[in-house]
């Protein structure tokens, strides 16, 4: 064989095991995101096969209130998306809304059109390219859109470059002095809405640092959101602020500026028509906030174990090569306004080991919190007891002159006892136990709203004494609120508490009621459903089976429990047992 037909074999015989190799990588790539790539290839990932009844199978899973009226169930779907939208939608700051219903406006940032989010992404990723866009819901509402600004962010210069896993924010910030965008401002005026977007999806974390700024996070708005905001202040007559975002981000920056601010989330396909009608009143939005907007969220407990940790020498053929990643839950239940609101109140309490924690300092929105276009009081509450239940009865006023849904919180404080501290049971000084949405009320109208909570709210897990789930001896307050900040001063007001011991502002006890529990129950949930008793089970699961030294959060000790990253500094940590081939 000549030295060219060798060298050719040997081409031959690389490329091929190159083909093998790509067509390996390929088919595991393939068969592990088939969703996405289908999605985004516009390909259906189901087929419809008509079944008949003469064969005695009934094709009718579930039944519905329509007939099979296509254009009618999308209609109704619709009409389902828009009002989510509207129910959902949160009024964080009211500025200048409502809007007028006809103006001239200027949709800003990358967010407010190649980068809105209609969705998130992985399993719940839709395409976008055939979606209403903002500009086309507002001019279908009867305003006039700013061409020029949109172009500018939908295929010019500022067009979205967004990407929580490449750590980009992608925000271009205002056109530039003399640019076609800039010049067209004059003209479209009357309200600048600044649409700020954060993506978030499955198998991504939100990373630490930008790469616009790497003193920023993801969730902190970057400088050149903030300069575009302060843009739009300058240029416009009015400016209101889109949330676009999955997840709360830091806004103490645009607070105290004179803007609107309203979370919308990922509209969807539908929902995203209803914008424009919950920023004119057309539609009376009545959301509320399912997480606490904190002002530092990296001052959270939650955040200190965060990332990618290695336990370094956990690495060996003893335990199968196992990988050494860990995460320390070291925060315990004191996560979101579990923490905030219950270091406050102890704050509030004068309680040892607090330390200095100003909640004004620490929280812009708590949670549950949202505004409307109707004002609604509070009046007549109670708690009736029976068996298995608690039933909180208000009666709720709208005193408005607009027709408005109203959401009713009930929030439960249980007793923070010397047994609790004594032995790792850790409560929260505020929980929400039972909410409940009035339908539409009319101005200077009142409905009478039951909210059923039950009982077993009322136990906490005692994994040192008794074992099992008991109900301490003690006064539970049940308060209505319109947040959970707000129902934590209701509750501290009833129990004698004002302004003058550090409340952010003097409760209202009339809006809270007391169930005395006169003596320690261990029993009554002590066995499931199935009549086993309960009892440990996972004694093993802390990371105090392994590393005795260690605290956990405890608002017995705020200062000396505070989490710190378990293996120091550089995250990684060293497993202190002694590993056995047992614990693999």
């Amino acid at each position: 064989m000549s030295i060219i037909n060798k060298i050719k074999h040997i081409v031959i015989g690389i490329a091929c095991l190159l083909l093998v190799g790509i067509m390996i990588v390929g088919d595991f790539v393939c068969k592990e995101f088939y969703g996405d790539i289908s999605t985004r290839l516009g390909q259906r990932t189901w087929t419809m096969e008509e079944v008949g009844d003469d064969d005695g199978y009934d094709a009718t899973h579930y039944t519905s209130e329509y007939d099979y009226n296509i254009k009618e169930i999308r209609k109704a779907q619709e009409k389902l998306a828009t009002d989510i939208q509207q129910e959902g939608s949160v009024i964080l700051k009211m500025g200048a809304l409502p809007m007028a219903k006809t103006a001239n406006i200027t949709l800003l940032g990358a967010a407010s059109a190649s980068g809105f989010l209609y969705a998130g992404s992985g399993s719940g990723a839709i395409s976008s390219a055939a979606m209403p866009t903002l500009k086309s819901v507002f001019e279908d509402a009867g305003y006039k859109v700013n061409e020029a600004m949109w172009t500018y962010y939908n295929t010019g210069a500022g067009k979205s470059r967004q990407s929580a896993s490449g750590r980009r924010v992608g925000e271009s910030g205002a056109p530039a002095a003399g640019s076609a965008a800039a010049n067209s401002v004059s003209a479209y005026k009357d309200y600048g809405i600044v649409v700020v977007g954060r993506a978030g999806a499955e198998a991504t974390d939100i990373p630490f640092t930008t790469v616009e700024d790497e003193n920023k996070h993801f969730l902190e708005l970057s400088a050149n959101e903030v300069s575009l905001i302060d843009y739009a202040i300058a240029n416009f007559d009015n400016t209101v602020i889109l949330l676009n975002t999955m997840q709360p981000v830091e806004l103490s920056p645009v607070l105290n500026k004179n803007v609107a601010i309203v979370w919308i989330g990922a509209a969807g396909e539908k929902g995203v028509k209803a914008v424009p009608g919950i920023l004119n009143g057309t539609l009376n939005p009545s959301g509320r906030l399912v997480d606490t907007y904190a002002t530092k969220l990296m001052n959270a407990p939650s955040v200190a174990n965060q990332g990618n940790f290695q336990i370094t020498n956990l690495w060996s053929s003893v335990n199968g090569n196992r990988s050494g990643n860990y995460y320390v839950y070291a925060e315990g239940i004191y996560v979101g306004y579990r923490y905030y609101e219950t270091r406050y109140a102890d704050k509030v309490e004068n309680r040892a080991k607090v330390g200095d924690f100003n909640y004004n300092n620490e929280v812009d929105f708590p949670f549950g919190y949202g505004l409307s276009y109707s004002t609604f009081e509070y009046s007549d509450f109670d708690i009736a007891e029976s068996r298995d239940k608690l039933t909180a009865k208000v009666t709720v006023k709208n005193t408005s002159e607009v027709a408005g849904k109203e959401v009713v919180q009930i929030y439960m404080q249980s007793p923070y006892t010397d047994f609790d501290a004594q032995n790792g049971i850790e409560k929260s000084a505020i929980e929400l136990v039972g909410f409940a949405k009035t339908e539409e009320i009319a101005p200077g109208a009142s409905v009478t709203v039951n909210v059923e909570i039950p009982k077993e709210y009322m136990k906490v897990y005692d994994s040192v004494v008794n074992k099992t789930y008991i109900v301490e001896q003690g006064d539970y307050y049940f308060a209505v609120g319109k947040d959970s900040h707000d129902a934590l001063n209701n509750v501290l007001a009833k129990r004698g508490f004002t302004k003058s011991n550090g409340m952010t502002d003097d409760g209202d006890a009339n809006a809270v009621d007391v169930v005395k529990v006169t003596a320690l129950d261990t029993k009554t949930y002590s066995t499931g459903e199935d009549g086993k008793k309960i009892e440990n089970e996972f004694a093993n699961d802390t990371i105090n089976a392994y590393d005795s030294s260690f605290k956990y959060l405890t608002r017995s000790d705020w200062v000396g429990t505070m989490p710190r990253p378990y293996g120091g500094e550089n995250a990684d940590a060293t497993y202190k047992g002694k590993i056995t081939a047992g614990e693999k």
